[in-house]
């Protein structure tokens, strides 16, 4: 019997591409199931983050940030039009959180119809507070809802 030589560099190459098609090949899977996942929450950074998330939401102010922002994407369902979100815990005041967050909407061209609810064209933005239970923090959600109608 005749023996077969491989060279060493060859192998490596094929051992590289195998992993390089494994690697794309669970990375595809990943994307997909983020396409077509109705809601998640996910960290900045992350790749749904950067994938999915609208700049408006990325670049809000957060003022007096305790911790990391979560946020969150919606696909919408039905008559639910989809959504995105920033959550995050704040050291500040409801009303200098509201000023601050409601000057940067109003920069963006924005126009203010009630407290708290921004509009343009078919794009709204709400903003909702809530008390937190760790260390009497403020809880903000700002929520960008893409009107379908």
């Amino acid at each position: 019997m005749r023996s077969v030589k491989v060279k060493p560099f060859t192998f490596v190459v094929a051992a590289l591409a195998f992993v390089a098609i494994v690697l794309m090949v669970l990375m595809g899977a990943y994307y997909i199931r983020l396409a077509f996942d109705e809601s998640h929450y996910h960290e900045k950074g992350s790749i749904a983050y950067t994938l999915f998330q609208n700049d408006e939401i990325k670049n809000m102010p957060t003022p007096g940030i305790v911790g990391e922002a979560t946020f969150f994407t919606g696909a919408g369902d039905g008559m639910k039009s989809p959504s995105q979100a920033i959550i995050f815990r704040s050291s500040n005041k409801k009303k200098n959180l509201r000023k601050s967050i409601g000057n940067h909407l109003l920069g963006l061209g924005y126009r203010k119809i009630e407290e708290d609810f921004f509009k343009r064209g078919k794009i709204e933005y709400s903003i909702r507070f809530s008390a937190t239970d760790k260390d009497a923090l403020l809880k903000a959600r700002v929520t960008r809802i893409d009107g379908r109608y």
